[in-house]
């Protein structure tokens, strides 16, 4: 068995879209159900993934893969591109528009913006995180960022506890609506690491 950390491919879209979206722990369903008339959350973020000017086009994402199955992903972009699009801005309601305004404006300086951070669960605590993650941080250096930071929900302690061991320290908070599509309801923290 031979693991392998590559780009992300146009072909892959529908499983890096599944993947992105069930790691957003129901954000992308609450952002954009209702965005389209009749159209599933799912299909407008596949339109994303496929539009290479995109942050979330799969040019923004390295897997990890073993024998022809993704089990591992990191979407990510530098600091500085993470602003709202013309499509967010025009579709999103008020409400919506202001909890992604808010997250979007609050990037780190000179950090890599993990925005999707996914191991497949049959290969959590194995190690495969940990190695993902120095992925992400070679990145950062390659773009010349000296910081990685991320978004995590604060009730996903699992996660929250991994990042803290890598050296990753909450910078931020932010608060959610309650609403039926968002699990979590204790906010997101905001966290960055320095890298040396």
């Amino acid at each position: 068995m031979t693991i392998e950390f590559r780009p992300a491919e146009a072909e892959e879209s529908n499983r890096l879209t599944s993947i992105v979206q069930e790691t957003s722990g129901g954000l992308v369903d609450y952002i954009l159900t209702g965005v389209i008339p009749f159209t599933k959350p799912h299909l407008i973020l596949h339109s994303q993934v496929v539009t290479e000017d995109s942050l979330y086009s799969y040019r923004n994402m390295v897997v990890c893969e073993e024998e022809g199955e993704i089990i591992g992903l990191i979407l990510a972009y530098p600091w500085n591109q993470q602003v709202a699009s013309d499509m967010t801005r025009r579709y999103l309601s008020k409400e919506k528009y202001q909890v992604v305004e808010e997250l979007l404006n609050s990037a780190e300086e000179n950090s890599l913006f993990i925005n999707t951070f996914w191991v497949s669960e049959k290969y959590r605590g194995d190690g495969l995180a940990d190695v993902l993650m120095d992925v992400a941080a070679e990145w950062a250096r390659k773009e010349g960022l000296t910081r990685l930071s991320l978004h995590v929900w604060k009730g996903n302690e699992r996660a929250v506890r991994f990042y803290t061991r890598h050296g990753f320290v909450q910078t931020r908070t932010f608060s959610f609506p309650d609403h039926k599509l968002l699990p979590y309801k204790t906010g997101k923290l905001q966290m960055c690491k320095e890298l040396a």
